[in-house]
């Protein structure tokens, strides 16, 4: 049956994270892989330098006077400083408001930037520094951009535990739907 071909194609005799554990339960973790990325400079990154990318996020953000529940904009690709800039947002209890530099539309960035309330936005350096000035700058004029491995070099904080519960995990989520305007 279908269902058995399911369960038996997801059979798997390794655990890569306990049940009773989370990814932000590293105790003892802190030169284990966390990630691997592939095509990406460096290709392992490990929990420890998982943690310092987060936390340097986060102490930039608050630096920022980035509030609890304020939106921040992340224009990012699938990369560990993007992970890393996802987790650093939510460690502070902002929002992310997560948009695609190589899918997304200028005036649909744009636009979902402005209905989210969105004031910084931290941008992946290949973007920030390259192709992202012809396709977005202006948002330049309209937001504080920073760029994501400026930010990641920011001092991080102690080594103080990041607390998350379920009710400080939220993000804005768009969607274009039939209409083709991005709504939440």
């Amino acid at each position: 049956s279908d269902k058995r071909i399911a369960l038996q194609a997801n059979e798997t005799d390794t655990d890569f994270v306990s049940p009773k554990s989370s990814i932000l339960d590293w105790s003892g973790r802190d030169t284990q892989t966390a990630l691997f990325c592939h095509g990406q400079d460096p290709p392992e990154v490990s929990f420890g330098e998982l943690r310092t990318m987060i936390s340097s996020v986060g102490a930039y953000l608050e630096a920022q006077e980035v509030k609890k529940g304020q939106a921040v904009g992340l224009l990012i690709q699938s990369s560990a400083k993007g992970l890393a800039s996802i987790f650093g947002v939510l460690s502070i209890g902002a929002a992310i408001v997560v948009v695609d530099p190589e899918k997304t539309p200028f005036e649909r960035a744009e636009t979902i930037f402005k209905d989210a309330g969105t004031e910084i936005i931290l941008v992946d350096d290949e973007f920030y520094y390259y192709s992202f000035m012809e396709k977005f700058a202006e948002l330049k004029g309209q937001f504080s951009l920073k760029s994501l491995g400026d930010v990641i070099a920011y001092p991080p904080q102690d080594k103080k535990a990041i607390v998350m519960t379920s009710e400080s995990v939220f993000g804005y989520f768009y969607t274009s739907g039939t209409t083709g305007m991005p709504k939440v």
